[in-house]
C-alpha cells in the first residue's frame, strides 16, 4: 500500500468517525500500518460491474456475509508463507515476530454479522487400519441473532513422519445454514488416502502413527496401524 494511501487512512480514523476498509484487488496488499485503527475490513477481490450492488448488500446489513479466505493475508513484506508450512518455518516464539507465519488474517479466517460456537468433537474410533475410514462429528450452533452460513473447516496433522510434516492441512468443508438458536452436528469421513504426503521419492505416502483432527479451536487425536 502507497505510504500517502496509509497516512490518509489513519487520518480519516482519526477525525473519530467509524472507518471502512475496501479491499478491492488481485492480489493482497499490507496493511498492518493502519489496520488497528480500522472499524471493519471487507475484502472483495475483483468483483466486476455488479460488485458495487454486493457491497452495499453487505454493509447494510441485507446480506450477511460467510466468504472465508483462500489464503493468508501478509502482515510483513517478503512474509508469504504457505498455510500448510511446517513448524520449523514458523518465528512465533522467536524474539523478532516480522518472520515466519504470522499473518494480517490467516487462511480460512473470516467473520459474519452472527456468532457460531463448536463443540461435542468426536472420531468413531481412535484407531484406524490402512483400509479403515474414519468418521468425526461436530456439533455447530448459531448463538447470535441472525440467520447465517459457517464454514466448518477440517484440519488434519501428521504428528510424527520421516519427512517433517506440515503444521496441518485442511482436508474437508462445509458450509452450513444455521437459524438463530439452531444446532446441527457436521460429519465427515476421511479415508486413509486423505492423509497421505508426497515423501521422498516424489510420491504420495503415508506411515502409521499418530495424527491430530482439528475444527475450530476443538482438537482430539487418533492413531493409524498397518
Amino acid at each position: 500500500m502507497p505510504d500517502a494511501q496509509a497516512e490518509l487512512a489513519k487520518a480519516m480514523a482519526e477525525t473519530g468517525k467509524p472507518v471502512i476498509l475496501v479491499l478491492t484487488e488481485g492480489r493482497p496488499r499490507l496493511i498492518s500500518k493502519f489496520e488497528a485503527q480500522i472499524k471493519s475490513v471487507v475484502l472483495s477481490f475483483l468483483p466486476g460491474n455488479e460488485g458495487g450492488d454486493a457491497f452495499a448488500d453487505v454493509i447494510f446489513g441485507d446480506y450477511n456475509p460467510d466468504g472465508k479466505l483462500p489464503s493468508h493475508l501478509s502482515r510483513f513484506p517478503n512474509n508469504t508463507m504457505n498455510y500448510d508450512h511446517k513448524l520449523s518455518e514458523r518465528a512465533d516464539h522467536n524474539h523478532s515476530y516480522d518472520q515466519g507465519y504470522n499473518p494480517q488474517y490467516p487462511f480460512g479466517f473470516g467473520l459474519s454479522y452472527t456468532s457460531f460456537a463448536y463443540s461435542n468433537l468426536k472420531i468413531s474410533q481412535d484407531t484406524i487400519s490402512m483400509n479403515d475410514n474414519l468418521v468425526i462429528s461436530v456439533d455447530l450452533k448459531n448463538t447470535g441473532k441472525l440467520q447465517g452460513k459457517e464454514v466448518v473447516q477440517l484440519y488434519i496433522r501428521d504428528l510424527y513422519a520421516n519427512l517433517t510434516p506440515s503444521y496441518r492441512r485442511l482436508r474437508n468443508f462445509q458450509k452450513v445454514m444455521l437459524k438463530p438458536g439452531d444446532q446441527q452436528t457436521i460429519t465427515f469421513t476421511i479415508h486413509v488416502d486423505d492423509l497421505k504426503y508426497v515423501g521422498e521419492n516424489n510420491e504420495r505416502t503415508i506411515e502409521i502413527g499418530e495424527f491430530e483432527v482439528y475444527i475450530e479451536k476443538l482438537s482430539i487425536k487418533f492413531f493409524l496401524k498397518n
